[in-house]
């Protein structure tokens, strides 16, 4: 689990609920990225208030619909 928490974690932290809109994004358009384990660590880092709740949810709901 920690190696899927690795490729993702430096756009996460970098770029913050935007980086999980677009991960979420190519996702849906078929590019074969961790889409799943960038939003598991992104609601991690919103649980410890790293991240905005309302962001990250927001940022998902509009990269995969």
């Amino acid at each position: 689990m920690e190696h899927l928490f690795s490729a993702v974690e430096p756009y996460i932290h970098e770029y913050g609920a935007v980086a999980i809109f677009v991960i979420l994004f190519l996702e849906s358009l078929g590019a074969p990225l961790p889409g799943e384990s960038a939003l598991i660590f992104a609601g991690v880092l919103a649980s410890r208030g790293e991240l905005s709740l309302s962001a990250v949810l927001f940022n998902a709901w509009v990269g995969a619909v």
